[in-house]
């Protein structure tokens, strides 16, 4: 006759198995707070970025350049470092954009930079260049429109305003600042 303990061994075996590859697999999937890798790891990274866009007659349209390109599994958000745009669209104005990051939704046609945003306006025909300066800026590219949705600086040849919320359109050439603006303005030498 067989004992008892040898009926229950090999249970305990298939048990004690069970488990360690229940652990194992949450191990492998998860890090501290059960918040999955795919949050943290990118699942490709693009070093020295340079990318162009063309219209259908082959003009360039948009180039961008940053220093680093971060896409994470599961989502359509691309993450830029250091990143470098110009916006080149026919009969308006030039955009030429700098900021610490970007973050490009792929659905959508806006790139949103933040971090000492700096960017130029340089108009089509004989007018000023203006610069903005501020921490977000929203671009929409399909439309040709910036926008600031916090405090901005807005300067030129002897101009400086300072305002809680910008849109500017460049199709239309049409700056509108919002909230509480300050100018100072100086007569430029022409």
């Amino acid at each position: 006759m067989m004992a008892r303990g040898t009926l229950w061994l090999p249970l305990l075996l298939l048990v004690f198995l069970a488990a360690l590859s229940f652990w194992l697999d949450q191990a492998v999937q998860t890090t501290g707070g059960g918040r999955q890798n795919r949050d943290f790891d990118p699942e490709s990274i693009v070093e020295g970025l340079q990318a162009q866009r063309s219209d259908r007659n082959g003009r360039m349209t948009e180039r961008l350049s940053a220093r680093r390109l971060l896409h994470y599994s599961g989502t359509d958000v691309a993450e830029l470092e250091a990143p470098h745009f110009v916006q080149l669209l026919p009969d308006a104005a030039v955009y030429d954009i700098s900021a610490a990051r970007a973050h490009i939704v792929r659905e959508t046609q806006e790139v949103t930079l933040t971090g000492q945003v700096h960017a130029r306006h340089i108009p089509a025909d004989k007018h000023a260049v203006m610069t903005f300066v501020t921490e977000k800026l929203v671009v929409d590219r399909s439309r040709g429109r910036i926008r600031a949705p916090g405090p901005v600086t807005v300067s030129g040849p002897g101009l400086t305003v300072a305002a809680s919320a910008m849109d500017a359109d460049s199709t239309r050439r049409l700056i509108k600042l919002f909230g509480r603006v300050r100018a100072q303005y100086q007569n430029a030498k022409r």
